[in-house]
């Protein structure tokens, strides 16, 4: 039910976690170049039989994770599983700016063959990853309001 503020701070927080993924999230500097990855665009490569995979680990969690809190505005009169579902979006979305950072963190610089040298470029963190927290605290917010809901049904049926 959209008049309820639960409902407010899930839509905030799947409209965070979609810029998340749209907005550059971490980048790489390299001989006065800078490249710049998307939110969706930052995942794992695999070689498998001499073929190159490349796995959206942050796309598949981010969505999953919006995906999620829509289907937690449409379970109003289930606040349990309603609960329930705003708190595996926090955990997916907590996975998924974990897997940012690690990217981050593990960035590798290209190797020239011709020098055999590994050129030296500097990885880039971007203020777009305060949109993970953002869809956090949102979920977060979402989580109090539908637990007071719910103490709330509980102590009126108390009371009959």
């Amino acid at each position: 039910m959209i008049q309820r503020i639960q409902t407010i701070f899930l839509l905030l927080a799947i409209a965070c976690m979609a810029l998340y993924l749209w907005m550059p999230l971490h980048g790489s500097e390299a001989d006065k170049e800078t490249y710049f990855f998307k939110g969706y665009e930052v995942g794992k490569t695999f070689i498998y039989n001499s073929e190159v995979y490349k796995v959206f680990i942050n796309a598949i969690l981010t969505g999953s994770a919006a995906g999620l809190a829509l289907i937690a505005i449409f379970l109003f009169r289930k606040r349990p599983l309603q609960m329930l579902l705003c708190w595996l979006s926090m955990l997916l979305m907590i996975c998924a700016m974990a897997f940012v950072y690690y990217k981050y963190v593990t960035m590798e610089c290209a190797y020239d063959y011709v020098t055999q040298k590994l050129t030296e470029c500097y990885s880039l963190y971007t203020p777009w990853n305060a949109l993970g927290a953002a869809a956090v605290v949102m979920l977060l917010a979402a989580f109090y309001y539908i637990r007071r809901d719910e103490e709330l049904i509980k102590s009126e049926a108390r009371l009959r």
